[in-house]
């Protein structure tokens, strides 16, 4: 009787082990559809300071070291708070790693980017929680035009008025050219 009873517990065990992680792989898989459906958002961001033709020309010359992915320049607050500090004009994206939305996002700015020979930083959410983007941009995946030194546009990862721009190059391409002189 021993045998018997032992081999039905370790069948049952089996089958809820089985039953979790299929439920796991099925959360998985929905979250990541979800992700890929909603796309997220990005906003119109706000008017340039003090008029002008709300262009900012940007410095292509970069050395960037071993903190270059593609066409992105990883910081962390310190570095980024050093380039506003310095009045520099550039391209920022607030991403996280495991961020679906922030693939396409980054995808879009590395197609605008590579096809004028400019560079972009990246920073991380957690390590964007540090610096004055934070008074503006609460969610990621997000990008922020900066011209020397003051950020000037940014896109809002939570305005559903803005999903054109997430989703499509072409929206996107449109709004950046609003602030930046190629």
């Amino acid at each position: 009787m021993w045998l018997p009873e032992n081999k039905s517990n370790n069948s049952k065990k089996k089958t809820v082990w089985l039953l979790l992680g299929l439920v796991a792989v099925i959360g998985v898989t929905v979250l990541l559809i979800l992700g890929l459906s909603t796309g997220g958002g990005v906003g119109d961001g706000w008017p340039v300071e003090g008029g002008g033709s709300g262009t900012v020309v940007l410095d292509t010359d970069f050395d960037c070291g071993e903190n270059c992915e593609g066409n992105f320049i990883n910081v962390d607050s310190t570095s980024y708070e050093n380039l506003i500090l310095n009045k520099q004009s550039f391209i920022v994206v607030v991403d996280q790693k495991a961020c679906v939305t922030g693939v396409r996002l980054r995808g879009f700015i590395d197609d605008y980017v590579g096809e004028s020979g400019l560079k972009a930083y990246r920073i991380m959410f957690e390590d964007m929680k540090q610096t004055s983007l934070y008074d503006k941009i609460t969610y990621y995946p997000s990008v922020a035009v900066i011209d020397k030194g003051k950020m000037v546009a940014w896109l809002d990862a939570e305005s559903n008025e803005d999903k054109p721009m997430f989703n499509e190059f072409e929206s996107f391409n449109a709004w950046l050219n609003k602030y930046i002189k190629k």
